[in-house]
């Protein structure tokens, strides 16, 4: 279980990322993958590029723009833009949880 500032801010980034994606592209597939580390959260939405006209709902917000400050706010990163033929949002949250030793290394 996640600690509740990185659990709901991830709720809501997917949130936002899938809002988005209806709102860019209506109708196109979309990835959402979730990963969770000892120490990080990671949120990743995929959707292929279109060369179809935008939804008319398809206006300029501050989506990303939102979801960059929340990352930002827990120590996290954002990246979003076309990569490979597709619109990615990459999110990267800490999740308060230290990893623990690794193999073969010393503990303080």
């Amino acid at each position: 279980m996640l600690p509740p500032p990185p659990g709901r801010e991830a709720y809501r980034i997917a949130q936002e990322g899938l809002a988005n994606a209806l709102k860019h592209a209506p109708g196109a597939p979309v990835l959402l993958r979730l990963e969770r580390t000892a120490s990080r959260l990671s949120v990743r939405l995929a959707q292929p590029l279109s060369p179809a006209p935008r939804s008319p709902y398809a206006r300029g917000g501050r989506g990303l723009a939102g979801v960059a400050e929340r990352a930002r706010l827990l120590g996290g990163s954002v990246t979003a833009g076309p990569s490979g033929g597709d619109w990615v949002l990459d999110v990267t949250l800490p999740t308060g949880v230290a990893p623990g030793p690794r193999t073969g290394e010393e503990t303080p």
